[in-house]
């Protein structure tokens, strides 16, 4: 395999493969690039909102002009709705009619099926398979948790709740695809937050070393621990790299 330099490392994850270059999303991914510095910015958060804001045939629960105006921002929760956004990003043209409560659990089958082969690729097959599925006929909605597969492993839950959704990952972490993601390049652009996403046990060392005190602890706090040796990675490197963790890793021993 030849080598690559960094920038064209960076340029592929920050790259939307499947979309053109002047794609919304590509354009944002483009600036990123071109200002990793700004990656913890407010303008970094405001180009993100605007791009999930003010949507055609999307549900949204706030007005960004009073409560009196046109709601166009904070998506409403439910998969109905979640579906309408991701159309609205990726088909063109887009239909005349949003999806409908009254096209029914079999509708919202065929459109995740279809989202998932529209994502897919060479070595990157998306599939999905339903845990439960509760119709809201008040809010002409659905909600319940999807599984996701990658390459046919369990890779994550999206559990979509009345109120507010998110996104769980597996916790069969030495068996996830994070094991192939090569986080030391995504940290020169993806905010740290986000970044917690990706790793595994073995890559949470060399991240911890490469990173100064204070977001050691920014990347600590934002680790979802929810496996034993998750926990386990992340005590050692508390011990051994920063001991202003030594308190939150105590905590982890007596869970």
């Amino acid at each position: 395999m030849p080598a690559h330099s960094e920038s064209e490392l960076l340029e592929y994850v920050f790259k939307s493969q499947f979309l053109t270059d002047d794609h919304p999303l590509n354009l944002f991914y483009a600036w990123l690039n071109e200002h990793p510095e700004l990656q913890l910015s407010q303008e970094r958060c405001d180009r993100m909102t605007m791009l999930c804001s003010d949507l055609p045939q999307v549900q949204y629960l706030k007005s960004s002009l009073g409560k009196d105006a046109k709601k166009d921002y904070e998506v409403s929760p439910g998969l109905i709705n979640l579906l309408n956004l991701f159309r609205s990003h990726f088909m063109t043209p887009l239909p005349a009619e949003p999806l409908s409560f009254e096209g029914g659990e079999d509708m919202i089958r065929k459109e995740f099926d279809a989202l998932c082969l529209f994502l897919s690729r060479e070595n990157f097959k998306l599939t999905w398979a339903k845990d439960a599925l509760s119709p809201a006929p008040n809010k002409k909605e659905y909600f319940g948790t999807l599984t996701f597969f990658i390459n046919g492993k369990e890779t994550f839950n999206l559990v979509m709740e009345d109120g507010h959704g998110h996104i769980k990952y597996s916790s069969h972490l030495e068996e996830s695809w994070r094991q192939g993601v090569d986080v030391l390049t995504l940290k020169d652009t993806l905010p740290l937050e986000i970044l917690s996403s990706f790793l595994s046990p073995k890559s949470v060392g060399p991240l911890f070393e490469s990173l100064s005190t204070p977001d050691q602890i920014r990347l600590a706090y934002s680790l979802k621990l929810n496996s034993s040796e998750m926990k386990l990675s992340i005590i050692k490197e508390s011990f051994t790299h920063n001991r202003f963790l030594i308190p939150f890793s105590k905590k982890l021993m007596r869970r």
